[in-house]
C-alpha cells in the first residue's frame, strides 16, 4: 500500500485573487498567515483552544474596515497579539469566552455566566486592559496594562466570575 502526503489545508487561497477584492484579500490573507493557530503547541486545554479559535474567527471578522456600516476601524494585528496572550495566561478553569472585534479596533472578551456574574475586557493595541466586571453586588472595573503576567486586579475579577455561587 502506497502512502500519500496531503499537502495541510492552508485557507488561502494560492491563486491570483479577483482585483476587486485584492486590498481586503490581501489583509486577509497577511492576517491568517500571523495567526498562531495553539501559540507553538503550548495550549493545554480544550477550553484555551477553542478560546483562541474564537479570537482568530473575531480578528478575521474584524480586519474589515466600516464592518458595521458606522465607521468601524479594523482590528489592530498589535490588539490580537496581546489578546492571544491574555488567554494563553488564563487559568484552565475558566470557562471559554465571547470574543468579538469592538468599532475602535480592540478586541472585546466576555464572559457572562449568568445573573450579575459577567466579566468583559477589552484589548486595545497597546496592550491596555478595560475592564468592568459584575459578580452578585459587587462591581469591579479599572484600566491595567498586560506584561507577562495578568494583572492583579484582573486576576481577581476572574477568581470572582468562576468562584461557586453562594
Amino acid at each position: 500500500m502506497t502512502n500519500i502526503a496531503l499537502p495541510q489545508f492552508h485557507p488561502v487561497p494560492t491563486t491570483n485573487v479577483d482585483p476587486a477584492l485584492s486590498r481586503e484579500a490581501e489583509s486577509v490573507r497577511r492576517a491568517l498567515g500571523r495567526i498562531a493557530p495553539e501559540a507553538g503547541g503550548q495550549v493545554r486545554s480544550s477550553a484555551k483552544r477553542e478560546a483562541l479559535a474564537r479570537l482568530n474567527e473575531a480578528f478575521v471578522r474584524g480586519l474589515a474596515y466600516n464592518r458595521d456600516g458606522e465607521g468601524a476601524l479594523p482590528v489592530e494585528e498589535t490588539a490580537y497579539e496581546y489578546a492571544r496572550r491574555l488567554i494563553e495566561l488564563l487559568p484552565i478553569d475558566v470557562p471559554v469566552p465571547e470574543i468579538y472585534p469592538e468599532p475602535d479596533g480592540d478586541l472585546a472578551i466576555e464572559w457572562d455566566l449568568g445573573t450579575r456574574r459577567v466579566l468583559s475586557i477589552s484589548v486595545s493595541r497597546d496592550g491596555t486592559l478595560n475592564y468592568a466586571g459584575l459578580f452578585g453586588r459587587r462591581k469591579l472595573h479599572g484600566v491595567e496594562f498586560l506584561g507577562d503576567r495578568i494583572p492583579p486586579a484582573i486576576w481577581i475579577a476572574l477568581t470572582e466570575l468562576v468562584r461557586p455561587e453562594r
